[in-house]
């Protein structure tokens, strides 16, 4: 409901093919940005540059897409709290991040596991078995190619030692990520 002179001016219907997103709270926040958490079947945590995105229905994006989520919170040192029914408690130190996924080229959404090497690189393994790297500086995406008899087995985890600067990846059988190749 959008208000002028404390009276009711305007619904705000989203479109039938979005319903039911049932929206459970409203945060405004002091440079105008709305967060609405919502619940069901286009479950989130809604981002609006403003009041007029708001009521154009157009969300700058959706974070924890398919996660219901009943509320967010601005802390006094500007950090992000999400609650949500079923995943816990999401915190964000700073609300100004970055959020990769279909929509903004990466090509698996499904995220199944995530190491840094602390300095310059993410890695992150997909549901479909595949590796990647991010480079944080560039922004990059690169896959690391799995050997073709690792490719089918399940990744259990992935996680970067940062002492012998190597990734670690753990299938069936543990392998080491050293520069360019896989190694037991």
């Amino acid at each position: 409901m959008e208000w002028k002179n404390g009276k009711p001016a305007r619904r705000l219907d989203f479109p039938p093919e979005q319903s039911p997103r049932t929206a459970v709270h409203f945060l405004r926040l002091r440079d105008g940005r709305i967060y609405i958490p919502t619940i069901n079947k286009f479950a989130g945590l809604y981002v609006f540059r403003n009041v007029d995105s708001l009521l154009a229905n157009r969300p700058d994006t959706c974070l924890l897409r398919g996660v219901d989520v009943s509320g967010a919170h601005i802390d006094r040192h500007g950090a992000l709290w999400v609650s949500t029914l079923h995943n816990g408690i999401f915190y964000l130190p700073n609300p100004e991040f970055s959020v990769w996924d279909k929509e903004t080229g990466l090509e698996e959404s499904s995220i199944s596991h995530l190491s840094a090497d602390g300095e310059k690189r993410l890695f992150f393994g997909s549901s479909d078995h595949r590796v990647f790297q991010l480079d944080l500086h560039s922004l990059q995406i690169e896959e690391i190619p799995r050997e073709t008899s690792d490719a089918d087995y399940y990744l259990n985890n992935l996680y970067f030692d940062t002492l012998s600067q190597r990734l670690i990846a753990g299938s069936q059988s543990t392998k080491t990520w050293i520069g360019k190749r896989w190694e037991l």
